[in-house]
């Protein structure tokens, strides 16, 4: 006998996973999962025992720890990015994610949308760069596979995404369906090599991505399309169950996204994704407009209480994992290796943090550990050295010798949603603390640039570019009014300028003749600093080729 549409209504709300900033005190829904943004440890743990105190049954709670937990819980160790890791190598790489887990589980996280195993193919795609481990099949698997094993020995469940693959265009899924333009042959030896290797390894659930696949699937009849592989029955039950053998939970990617919801109409699309093989839709929120709308695609046929019994079926499987264990999910951790070297002034080391902890059962931690810890600086000490790169020094200008008898002129270029102007603030008054005197100015335009360079008695010239990665921004280079600076030649009149990009690592293959002289940081953080001092002014830097 078919359920009430009440019963219906909660069937779909267990499968939602809404979306709560770390501050929020009201709007929470009855999910079987949630997503938490950015904040501080304390916040996020009162959202998380908030919105948890809505669900009738304990919830699964999930972030973006693409790379460690800093960047989503901001007293966490902050790493400087994925790509970093991969100039890092695989065990240090392994070592941020079991750093990742730890301090996730005590902030409240049971679930990561990580790794993120998509392929820089393209250097300026918008939403790839630094957050792929490398350009190279070879490099994501190993460098994913790490990430991933540290992720599942501190506890925590994981996920590959972006299926069947990002980094190959410059399309952002988030205001457009993206395009996959692999052959199948290429695909299978790059990112289905890629997936197989995820899925042997354990990975937990996989996030099909806004991306179409034309050369696997058919056009859309509707609209003559290819569509996304969040819509894409041949993508979901063909390639990704069926040839690649995933039986794990399929978590869809924001369904806010244009590459989504601009593909077809918002409901339609959250219910074909169901059918389709998908089972959690990221970031919708159960209202009753919601519940309305999707009960009217089960009245239509284009949702049945079959499908939602099956989808359902399948994500209790998975948040048992995280509440029960099973040697593999979050109960049940490997044991810390000591040999590894744990901080000695770590008040609650990460051995002692187990399962029983309030914090890794979505309430607020009683005892909190500290996050920050001795060896997790430790390890993000070495993957920031390893990003600090010298990229190019045409003119051998680094370092700049006996700094302290030095004027400098620090330039700011930053993209207009950069985040990075408070670390760089940092730098600036590190420089102030090694050279005789620094001048700093941001965005002067090209011909109040040059005649500052050509008339003023700054010894040489740093120029930072702020050119971090923004979820719909449509770019991830210098672009936008401030890319103007790059004009009137001022960096070749005679003086050293030294260009320091701190987050899209291929600044330089833009500016081939442009930029003499190149550092990047693959991400920069406040640890990122004394390196990136070290290099400009102190011990240098070996060049390393990567164009």
């Amino acid at each position: 006998m078919p359920s009430t549409p009440a019963a219906l209504g909660q069937k779909i709300a267990e499968l939602c996973c809404p979306a709560y900033a770390a501050d929020a005190k009201t709007g929470f829904h009855d999910t079987g999962s949630f997503f938490v943004f950015t904040g501080d440890s304390a916040s996020i743990r009162e959202t998380i025992a908030r919105a948890s105190a809505v669900c009738s049954s304990p919830p699964v709670v999930t972030t973006d720890l693409e790379y460690g937990a800093g960047r989503m819980v901001r007293d966490a160790t902050q790493f400087p990015s994925l790509f970093a890791a991969g100039r890092a190598g695989p065990r240090l790489a392994e070592e941020m994610g079991r750093v990742a887990a730890i301090e996730g589980r005590a902030t409240g996280f049971h679930w990561t949308l990580a790794p993120g195993v998509d392929l820089m193919l393209d250097i300026l795609n918008p939403t790839t760069s630094y957050r792929s481990a490398g350009r190279t099949t070879d490099e994501v698997i190993a460098i994913g596979l790490a990430y991933l094993r540290g992720l599942q020995a501190g506890g925590m469940l994981t996920t590959a995404k972006t299926f069947p693959g990002d980094g190959a265009c410059r399309y952002d899924q988030h205001l457009t369906t993206a395009v996959n333009p692999l052959g199948m042959r290429e695909w299978r030896e790059t990112y289905g090599h890629i997936y197989a290797t995820m899925i042997a390894a354990g990975v937990d659930s996989i996030m099909p991505g806004h991306i179409s696949l034309p050369a696997y699937d058919t056009p859309d009849a509707a609209n003559g399309q290819h569509p996304p592989a969040t819509l894409s029955p041949r993508l979901m039950k063909d390639l990704l169950r069926g040839e690649l053998g995933f039986d794990g939970l399929i978590v869809s990617d924001a369904v806010n996204m244009g590459g989504f919801c601009g593909f077809i109409n918002y409901y339609d699309a959250c219910a074909r994704f169901l059918e389709a093989g998908g089972d959690v839709l990221l970031f919708a929120s159960p209202t009753q407009a919601f519940l309305g709308e999707m009960l009217k695609r089960i009245d239509a046929g284009q949702l049945t209480e079959a499908t939602l019994d099956d989808r359902l079926a399948r994500f209790r499987r998975f948040k048992a994992r995280a509440f029960a264990g099973d040697g593999a999910g979050v109960d049940k951790p490997r044991p810390y290796d000591a040999s590894r070297g744990k901080g000695a002034d770590e008040p609650r080391p990460y051995d002692e943090i187990r399962a029983d902890d309030a914090s890794c059962r979505g309430a607020p931690c009683a005892r909190p550990p500290q996050l920050r810890g001795a060896s997790a600086l430790a390890t993000a000490d070495e993957i920031i050295a390893a990003g600090v790169q010298l990229l190019r020094d045409r003119k051998h200008w680094l370092p700049i010798v006996r700094p302290e008898t030095k004027r400098i002129l620090h330039v700011r270029l930053a993209v207009a949603h950069t985040g990075l102007h408070p670390v760089v603030d940092k730098f600036e008054s590190a420089l102030n603390d090694v050279f005789a005197s620094v001048e700093c100015i941001a965005d002067p335009g090209p011909d109040r640039l040059r005649g500052i360079v050509e008339n003023g008695d700054h010894d040489a010239v740093l120029v930072s570019v702020l050119n971090d990665y923004g979820y719909g921004v449509n770019h991830i280079h210098l672009a936008g009014p401030v890319a103007r600076n790059m004009m009137g030649g001022w960096m070749h009149l005679g003086k050293p300028v030294v260009f320091i990009s701190h987050a899209h690592p291929y600044l330089h293959s833009e500016y081939m003749a442009v930029m003499d002289c190149v550092v990047r940081t693959c991400g920069t953080v406040e640890a990122t600093i004394p390196r990136l001092i070290d290099v400009i002014a102190r011990t240098g830097a070996p060049i390393v080729a990567d164009e």
